[in-house]
């Protein structure tokens, strides 16, 4: 695994790790600080990033650190995907009937459903299980 690998594979741990506590509460520091210093390793300053490096981890009240942790998870863009939002499975299920009726209204008999593809392990993220080309999306499969 060559180091940008590593860095990536961390970044998107710690994303994980501060999803988590932003959704479920509790949020530590320590992640967030690790964060920021990554960021801050590969020239991804954001003011969230300055000012967790300028201040003591000490000070900072759990407000902040949810309001850095979450200042850093939109500047690296980061999305959760079906592994740490389950409802998402539901809002596409939905999305997928409508659609299913949209195309019957149309004059087409398919039966749509979703498909996960089986990937290998070695294709797979420690976090999610999908291959970061493909993660967040999703494949519609018509039958006839």
């Amino acid at each position: 695994m060559s180091y940008t690998e590593q860095g990536e594979s961390a970044t998107e741990q710690l994303a994980v790790q501060i999803y988590r506590g932003l959704r479920e509460g509790g949020l530590h520091a320590e992640p967030v600080v690790e964060l920021a210093c990554l960021m801050g390793e590969h020239d991804l300053s954001c003011p969230a990033v300055q000012e967790i490096l300028e201040r003591r981890t000490a000070e900072l009240t759990p407000e902040e650190v949810a309001r850095l942790g979450q200042d850093l998870l939109t500047e690296m863009g980061f999305e959760p995907g079906f592994d740490l939002e389950p409802g998402l499975w539901t809002t596409l299920e939905t999305a997928v009937k409508v659609v299913e009726r949209d195309v019957r209204a149309s004059g087409i008999e398919a039966v749509l459903g979703l498909a996960i593809p089986g990937w290998g392990s070695r294709q797979r993220l420690r976090s999610g299980g999908v291959p970061r080309q493909l993660r967040g999306t999703c494949h519609l499969a018509a039958q006839r």
